[in-house]
């Protein structure tokens, strides 16, 4: 499947196993355009009112809670982007109504441009490798050629001190304090 530079702009590939079902490519439609162009009220286009985040960054569970932390990196973190390295569908077309796993494999990166957990604007580079899960549900009814984000997994807990290792100066180390991470001398 190909697609075209201005339709997923801030989306590289790996392989071509990416994005050639139509739930794969929602997931990928997602990312560019949320993740990628910043748009974060696209998250209510691809996602069902019944959403569920189970991602421990996310403590409220909800899209809200989704939009919220989205909208805290988007302040601190600029030129957004991904590498799809692979992409894995649990059934290729399940029934209407049913729901289905779709799972990618990223590298997100960005770069440091803003304030972040109180440490200024460095520059640098920002990459983290994730391994999203996401549950599709086919539509049914009046909605039934409609493909809805209704849960998400990430095999990732530790984003956040990735991102604080790559961002503090050098000689400040983070610690996870119980409540959030704190930067301490070295």
């Amino acid at each position: 499947m190909t697609f075209s530079n201005k339709e997923l702009q801030h989306i590289r590939f790996d392989n071509n196993t990416v994005g050639n079902t139509p739930a794969k490519m929602l997931v990928l439609r997602m990312m560019n355009e949320v993740e990628g162009a910043g748009k974060l009220d696209a998250l209510y286009k691809y996602h069902s009112k019944d959403f569920q985040d189970h991602w421990k960054v996310n403590r409220s569970g909800d899209l809200a809670g989704v939009e919220k932390f989205l909208a805290k990196f988007m302040a601190s973190f600029s030129e957004w982007g991904a590498i799809i390295h692979s992409q894995k569908q649990q059934t290729a077309n399940p029934p209407e109504g049913q729901t289905f796993m779709v799972s990618t494999h990223k590298t997100v990166f960005a770069y440091h441009t803003g304030p972040f957990l109180g440490i200024k604007a460095s520059r640098n580079r920002v990459a983290v490798e994730l391994k999203d899960t996401f549950a599709i549900r086919q539509g049914t009814g009046w909605h039934s050629d409609r493909l809805w984000i209704t849960e998400h997994w990430c095999a990732k807990n530790d984003v956040l001190e990735t991102v604080i290792k790559q961002v503090a100066p050098p000689a400040l180390k983070p610690v996870y304090m119980g409540l959030g991470w704190m930067l301490r001398p070295r």
